[in-house]
């Protein structure tokens, strides 16, 4: 889920973005397009803000962060909904002066700092993730090498056994037809022998 993770929080970012655009748009013009826009953002936002939730259950510091993300979505949805009412009264005093206090660049920065921070989270389990994928990686490699050795040195040690046990069947062979060799020879001349002595 990490990599989900992170496309999600990259468009959670841009639309953050986009809506801290449509309402500096909505201030400055009054325009409609840029009220339906930001009723349309925030509906995306917490969608993708309950989908990082869902992807980040087993993760209790990404909850803690998903909860600050969706308190800041919050918090932007109800800045946009005040300037929404403000432009629909026709209340300019009362947006410049807002304009003036940043809420909007606090709320965004704040939601951008949360983003940044579980990027980080996602971006750290990534690593460790890739860390043990390279550890079990090597040891694997380790364990087929040491399997090929094993069977390397069993197959020499039964070469080595079965060239002595062939070597030692060649000389009680070799050593038998000596002796097969002597009593024949024995017989053939004890024959001649006795023929001797019989005269």
């Amino acid at each position: 889920h990490t990599l989900e993770v992170i496309n999600e929080l990259q468009k959670v970012e841009a639309l953050v973005q986009e809506s801290g655009a449509n309402i500096r748009g909505l201030v400055l013009t009054e325009q409609d397009e840029y009220k339906d826009r930001l009723l349309e953002l925030n509906s995306e936002l917490r969608k993708s803000i309950a989908k990082i939730e869902r992807d980040t259950q087993d993760n209790p510091v990404q909850q803690k962060n998903t909860e600050r993300l969706m308190d800041g979505a919050e918090e932007l949805k109800t800045y946009a909904g005040l300037v929404i009412s403000f432009v629909s009264l026709k209340r300019t005093p009362e947006l410049v002066e807002m304009a003036k206090q940043g809420k909007s660049r606090t709320i965004i920065k704040n939601i951008m700092s949360t983003i940044a921070s579980m990027k980080e989270q996602e971006r750290k389990l990534l690593n460790k993730r890739l860390d043990d994928y390279k550890s079990a990686e090597s040891s694997s490699a380790l364990m087929i090498l040491s399997a090929s050795l094993l069977a390397f040195i069993f197959l020499i040690t039964g070469y080595v056994f079965i060239r002595r046990q062939l070597l030692r069947r060649l000389r009680v062979q070799s050593d038998l037809s000596k002796v097969t060799q002597i009593q024949k020879t024995l017989l053939e001349s004890a024959a001649m022998a006795l023929i001797a002595i019989d005269k």
